[in-house]
């Protein structure tokens, strides 16, 4: 028999396996249908849930409630949390009432996606090992009550019968028909974007590096994106486009972050730091302080809002809150848009280049 030949056959046993758990075959599971309350200690609380746990093979999210806000304790220091998406995750496992039991032979464990996770991102299993998708999920109440702790493996053939789940710490197996979204990503569970602020909105940028290196650029008119640069001596050639300078600001439009920590964790050296401080037409000032230390392109940023004299009380009150949810932490922004924010003045000057032809091959024409 050829290896080619024993790929599929290897599938096939695989999913005569899950069937045979599924519909009771070869003695793993009774033949009688019967459901059973898989979380009775959350279907039954009198208290509110206060903390969350989600474990996988490449996270262990941790959350908790502190006041009305949900916050990300693990890994972003205690950074708020969508509570939308808190919400339906603990909705959708107070209605798993039902389970049917299956397996209860721990050996069934690995092939239903049911052994106990244990996070290791820099080694995640592969996709198709059911560990990839093994899930555990603790909830707990203000006393610290556990109301749930349940691991969720494998879904069936194609995912029509739900998902195969089990009791941490217990060895029998359910089916389960209906299994709540679970997401194990931490960057799932911040808020989208940050904050924004449009472009149109910006009356200028300015960017100051540690070696004198500054980068000034306005916008001519109130609501528009018609940005230049402003100071330049007369004759110095500008290769960046309006558009280009523009995009310099874009970055406040949607301001995201892959890792958040708290200042206390990441300083930034303010004799090293770049500045680069955005005003708008109503008085909003917005100061990001950079490190100059890069990740791959990608850097760590900290935020301040200011409101000016004149600001309105509106403007007033965007940036108390601005400040307040956001000026504590330091942000890990990509590369692409680090790159913006730390843009230097000699990265837009200069002519621009001549495209290349590229080589020519042959003779070249004479006169």
């Amino acid at each position: 028999m050829t290896t080619r030949s024993l790929i599929p056959l290897g599938a096939l046993t695989a999913v005569l396996l899950v069937l045979a758990v599924m519909f009771g075959g070869s003695g793993v599971a009774s033949t009688e249908r019967q459901t059973v309350q898989l979380l009775p200690e959350l279907a039954d609380r009198d208290q509110p849930i206060t903390s969350v746990r989600v474990v996988t093979a490449r996270h262990d999210l941790r959350l908790s409630k502190q006041g009305e806000l949900w916050r990300v304790d693990e890994p972003f220091d205690g950074f708020e949390a969508r509570i939308d998406f808190i919400d339906t995750l603990i909705d959708g496992l107070a209605e798993l009432n039902e389970g049917e039991p299956k397996a209860s032979d721990p050996r069934w464990h690995e092939r239903l996606g049911l052994r106990e996770p244990e996070p290791d991102p820099d080694n995640p299993p592969e996709a198709s090992d059911p560990a990839s998708v093994a899930t555990r999920v603790v909830l707990r109440d203000a006393s610290d009550r556990v109301l749930a702790d349940v691991i969720v493996g494998v879904p069936t053939i194609g995912g029509r019968f739900g998902r195969f789940a089990r009791r941490a710490g217990e060895d029998q197996t359910y089916l389960i028909p209906s299994p709540p979204r679970i997401a194990g990503d931490p960057q799932l569970y911040l808020p989208r974007p940050l904050f924004r602020i449009f472009p149109g909105r910006m009356r200028e940028l300015e960017i100051s590096h540690p070696d004198g290196d500054t980068l000034n650029i306005i916008n001519t008119e109130q609501g528009t994106t018609a940005f230049r640069i402003r100071n330049v001596a007369a004759g110095t050639p500008i290769r960046a486009t309006p558009t280009e300078l523009g995009q310099l600001f874009t970055v406040l439009n949607n301001f995201n972050a892959f890792d958040i920590r708290a200042a206390s964790e990441r300083p930034i050296d303010p004799g090293e730091a770049i500045y680069s401080t955005y005003r708008t037409w109503d008085g909003l000032t917005v100061t990001a302080t950079s490190s100059p230390k890069t990740e791959n392109g990608s850097g760590w940023v900290g935020l301040a809002f200011e409101a000016s004299d004149d600001a309105s009380d509106e403007v007033v009150a965007e940036a108390a809150d601005l400040n307040e949810r956001l000026g504590a932490w330091r942000y890990r922004v990509r590369a692409t848009e680090f790159g913006r924010i730390v843009r230097r003045f000699d990265e837009i000057s200069g002519e621009r280049p001549t495209p290349s032809l590229g080589p020519t091959t042959g003779p070249v024409p004479g006169p």
